[in-house]
């Protein structure tokens, strides 16, 4: 009897998979080696054609420079393959790293698709917060940008609401603590303050 698949959306609290997909370079890249050790901001993205993603991309270059000296990750995915990506990466002026699932491989896994567009058949917009480790610390439908944009109070409130730690660390007003296996806790002040701001640009 073969192997029963789990289909559900990762949420807050669950370990998300080790997403294994090639790069906008076209290399193969796993999600766990691209954090690094630090926190990965994760988006599933419909394509490089679609103009609400293209507005929402935008801001989150205008974003980048916090987000790294924040000690924040970021990869984006979608079906698009390598080189669309790159493409599209280059256009926007983006640094961090775009992965590509042509195959679909993971949609069903993430219970991540665009139901409504049966043609392109894309990654539902999502965006994930995740913890060194690849825990899910926060989860998003990215479905917010196109149903109704937030206003900046939305933003001034998330980063002013405590951040939850990991199992492990303690939950501190406007600053996230991670306890990593290796080296011991390391505090990460501007990371709910950039989470929030990616959300609700």
């Amino acid at each position: 009897m073969g192997k029963t698949l789990d289909v559900r959306t990762p949420a807050s609290g669950d370990q998300f998979p080790d997403l294994e997909l090639p790069d906008h370079a076209g290399n193969p890249r796993r999600l766990s080696e691209l954090a690094a050790g630090d926190p990965l901001y994760l988006n599933f993205y419909r394509g490089f054609w679609c103009p609400k993603g293209q507005a929402f991309f935008r801001g989150l270059v205008r974003l980048q420079e916090e987000a790294e000296v924040a000690y924040t990750r970021s990869v984006s995915i979608s079906i698009d393959p390598p080189d669309v990506a790159a493409a599209f990466r280059a256009g926007l002026g983006a640094r961090w790293t775009f992965l590509s699932d042509t195959q679909r491989r993971y949609q069903r896994e993430l219970d991540l698709l665009e139901a409504t567009d049966t043609v392109h058949r894309p990654y539902l917009p999502a965006s994930f917060l995740l913890f060194p480790d690849l825990q899910v610390h926060q989860a998003w439908n990215a479905y917010w940008f196109w149903g109704g944009r937030p206003t900046r109070s939305c933003a001034r409130a998330c980063a002013q609401s405590p951040a939850t730690s990991a199992p492990t660390g303690r939950s501190h007003a406007g600053e996230l603590v991670i306890a990593q296996a290796d080296h011991g806790e390391q505090t990460r002040d501007n990371l709910a303050p950039v989470a929030a701001l990616s959300i609700c640009l």
